[in-house]
């Protein structure tokens, strides 16, 4: 079952900054910025021409009009400064990606499964659950984000409030873009070279500020929709997700830990992405791995970059690991 695209706000207030911070992390003293948005009259409106119209490309990062100057919150040689990363053209390995958190009562059962599976994968975090009314809330948003890095997956902006960037204003921009990476940065201390535009749109001022700033634009080629999914739709969001990842024989996949359905069904997902890997092995035919955005990150539009030796280790044992996986699984019905 469909419906329309309806992603609304997340319905979480602002609250002030000067809240208890995660263990080991730097207290933040980020203030928003005024709510009122610049007149549009006052815009250049070749500036807001949308980038993402329908039958039209946009341009590479090298063809945008901006120095890239990165700051002490995105300086990250490793995953900025890359040209935009869709997916496509990567067979055989899959990367999963994770937006709209972290939420307390979902992201949980995400990083259990991750674990689980010893699967990698990226999140992309909307800061504004670090301002959450209520501090436990809050204080639990911060350690799960902790918790992410500490665990070895990367981490991303996907701005602070989710809010859609294709008409965006500047001062709307410098607060979905610059204060949340300034934020996420100063709990994760450590820079951040990721961006993920809220619906996957944005405008060129915003891609402009995303070049001068070295971060990286991150889209995704497989999107199973799991955000448009209600309670009921457990067994087939199970099944279109799989389906989806063997249909496009590897990518990057856009899903939701914020979302109760996803936080179900991820678990049975990895294994059913395991228990095809194992038909795979027993047929002599080549898996799709379960890998690192790394392997997705390209320079000057098409030239794959160097994968960290820690990022390539944690592969290979993967796979040298599958069939052991596969020899201790229970057969399915």
């Amino acid at each position: 079952m469909r419906w329309p695209w309806i992603i609304g706000a997340l319905g979480i207030a602002v609250a002030s900054p000067s809240t208890p911070k995660v263990a080991g992390a730097k207290a933040v003293s980020l203030s928003l910025p005024p709510t009122d948005e610049e007149p549009r009259a006052e815009l250049d409106p070749t500036v807001l021409e949308p980038v993402m119209e329908e039958g039209r490309k946009a341009p590479a990062l090298a063809d945008i009009d901006a120095e890239v100057l990165p700051n002490e919150y995105t300086d990250d040689p490793i995953l900025g400064r890359s040209e935009r990363v869709v997916g496509e053209g990567v067979k055989g390995m899959i990367a999963f990606t994770f937006d709209d958190g972290p939420v307390p009562e979902t992201t949980p059962a995400v990083l259990a499964a991750l674990a689980k599976y010893d699967i990698p994968a990226s999140f992309f975090v909307v800061t504004r659950h670090f301002r959450h009314p209520k501090q436990h809330y809050r204080e639990r948003a911060r350690e799960l984000f902790a918790a992410e890095i500490a665990q070895g997956h990367l981490v991303g902006s996907h701005g602070m409030m989710h809010e859609r960037l294709l008409t965006a204003t500047k001062t709307k921009l410098d607060r979905e873009i610059s204060g949340s990476v300034k934020e996420l940065a100063t709990y994760a201390n450590q820079p951040i070279g990721m961006f993920r535009p809220p619906f996957g749109k944005i405008n060129y001022m915003g891609r402009r500020l995303l070049k001068s700033l070295g971060l990286t634009e991150v889209f995704w080629s497989i999107d199973p929709r799991d955000w448009e999914a209600t309670p009921g739709d457990e067994d087939y969001m199970r099944q279109e997700i799989m389906f989806a990842i063997r249909n496009a024989g590897g990518g990057v996949i856009v899903l939701h830990d914020s979302k109760p359905v996803t936080a179900a069904i991820i678990a049975g997902v990895f294994d059913d992405l395991e228990a095809w890997n194992c038909k795979r092995l027993a047929k002599q035919q080549e898996p799709i791995y379960p890998v690192s955005l790394h392997y997705f990150l390209r320079d000057d539009v098409d030239k794959p970059r160097p994968i960290p030796p820690a990022v390539e280790q944690r592969t290979a044992a993967y796979k040298r690991a599958l069939p052991a996986r596969c020899a201790g699984r229970r057969p399915r019905k």
